[in-house]
């Protein structure tokens, strides 16, 4: 499930997104925020899950869903959709 949302920030653009007159925000506002959409808790987020070292066990990857796909230096990997990875 897709937990945030990169878009745009209507406190910097107001009700127009190119500055052409009407309310144009304020611009010492960030143009760009994340929008949280998802509440549920990754115990993982922002870092590696617990008992995720050392290799080549990591039990703690597993556990969290994570499937190692090997690939060498060139390989296409193509992620489709949403998708966790430690790449």
């Amino acid at each position: 499930r897709t937990q945030r949302q990169f878009v745009r920030n209507p406190k910097h653009f107001g009700e127009s997104l190119d500055y052409s007159g009407g309310d144009a925000g304020d611009q010492s506002e960030p143009q760009m925020i994340f929008r949280q959409l998802n509440q549920d808790h990754v115990t993982w987020e922002g870092k590696l899950p617990e008992n995720s070292l050392p290799t080549p066990d990591c039990t703690g990857l597993y556990e969290a869903g994570f499937v190692p796909v090997p690939c060498k230096a060139g390989d296409l990997l193509a992620f489709v959709g949403e998708l966790d990875h430690l790449s």
